[in-house]
């Protein structure tokens, strides 16, 4: 059912948080979630589809991982039980999900570290992992940007062995050279808080993706008086 027109982003928030802590006991059951051969090889066929090349044979391993809105575990402990992800972090806004996920690991021998968290306000340094994922989580989320902003945020930049290796050859540890210095970075803000310019617009004068105008919007707003 979708939200009512009328409905405020901290309400959604809060009635997808006590659905979910309801639910989370008897979830697994209800939608036949599976962590067997079934479950694995479904969510190892949705990232290959979802990645493409992304995801060479033998597969590529990604060191560190964070599943946003991970439920009770479906695809991070299927992923873990594949060999595709190393350190694994979960995320949900329902602590009764993530208390279930924990079990579920717990029972497979899997290591997961969870936290209970806003996908808008994620609680994780910049570039912090190498994957961002998520599976039937968008449509809880009543900011998108703002949102897409965090995993931008949270993601490292250069994943692969050619960008590792030309970010080394510059003498940088990781991600990329900004782009944009303080005053640029002003400019957008003020334009799009003003409405002088719009998000879109700004993206495509300073060749930065909607998710980074969001990000540094977000930012402004916090640190401006």
């Amino acid at each position: 059912m979708p939200a009512s027109p009328t409905a405020t982003p901290e309400h959604i928030k809060d009635v997808n948080t006590r659905y979910h802590d309801a639910a989370a006991d008897e979830y697994d059951a209800k939608w036949g979630i599976d962590f067997g051969d079934v479950g694995e090889a479904q969510v190892v066929s949705k990232v290959r589809k979802a990645l493409g090349r992304g995801l060479t044979t033998p597969p590529t391993r990604f060191a560190r991982s964070l599943e946003i809105g991970s439920g009770t575990g479906y695809f991070t402990l299927n992923l873990l039980r594949a060999g595709l992800i190393g350190e694994a972090t979960c995320s949900d806004i329902s602590p009764g999900m993530l208390a279930t996920l924990q079990a579920n690991a717990q029972s497979l021998g899997l290591d997961v570290h969870t936290e209970p968290a806003d996908a808008e306000r994620l609680p994780f340094a910049d570039q912090s992992f190498d994957l961002v994922l998520g599976h039937a989580v968008l449509h809880h989320l009543p900011d998108l940007p703002r949102a897409f902003a965090e995993f931008e945020r949270a993601m490292i930049r250069e994943r692969t062995s050619a960008g590792i290796a030309a970010a080394r050859a510059e003498g940088r540890v990781g991600g990329r050279r900004k782009k944009l210095d303080a005053a640029k970075r002003s400019e957008i803000a003020e334009s799009v808080i003003t409405g002088r310019k719009s998000g879109a617009e700004m993206a495509r004068l300073y060749n930065v993706s909607q998710p980074t105008v969001s990000r540094i919007v977000a930012q402004h707003r916090m640190v401006s008086p």
